[in-house]
């Protein structure tokens, strides 16, 4: 550089300083922006990717849910087939004798006309329900294992209203004996 006359060296200076700002230019200008586009399109693809793997979960949930759901349908058909349906005056009468058998020392005279109805169990539920009163005498442990095997047995029966009173002596003479009398609230099969 020592040997460069004045000017060219002045040229040589303007020469470095342009290929400078013009690699400056290129680098802001076409790198940069590309770097930018580059960032741009991972975040978008990212966010592609997470939308992807929650529909794929989604698919491969969807499957197992309608198995659940078609189980639980014929569940609730399989239930459906043991509600109260058709004559519910004869459906309680007959449901009550039935688990009346497996407990003899159980008197059940007396059973009031049929009620039905909407549902007082839940607002809005798509079932109706028939309720009965019914009474009779039985020992106070021989009634408790008769409620507890009809509310067991029968899940969409339940016992409200259990009203006990000392029976009065009869000429057999037991007086442990107790009145009951009690309102069995049934649900009532769609449709039937």
């Amino acid at each position: 550089m020592k040997h460069l006359s004045k000017e060219k060296k002045q040229h040589l200076l303007l020469v470095v300083l342009g290929t400078l700002v013009i690699l400056a230019g290129i680098w802001f200008g076409l790198v940069k922006w590309q770097q930018g586009r580059i960032h741009k399109l991972a975040a978008e693809r990212n966010a592609t990717q997470v939308e992807l793997d929650s529909m794929t979960d989604t698919l491969e949930r969807s499957a197992k849910i309608a198995k659940e759901t078609e189980a639980q349908l014929k569940e609730l058909e399989r239930a459906e087939s043991q509600m109260a349906s058709g004559d519910l005056y004869a459906w309680i009468y007959n449901t009550v004798r039935g688990v009346k058998a497996r407990h003899p020392n159980v008197d059940i005279p007396q059973y009031s006309t049929i009620l039905v109805g909407e549902t007082t169990l839940l607002p809005k539920f798509p079932y109706q329900q028939a309720s009965m009163t019914i009474a009779g005498k039985a020992f106070y442990h021989d009634l408790g294992a008769f409620v507890a095997d009809l509310e067991n047995q029968l899940p969409y029966v339940r016992v409200q209203n259990l009203e006990i009173d000392p029976a009065p002596a009869t000429e057999g003479g037991y007086t442990e004996k107790l009145a009951f009398r009690m309102e069995l609230v049934t649900l009532v099969k769609p449709n039937a």
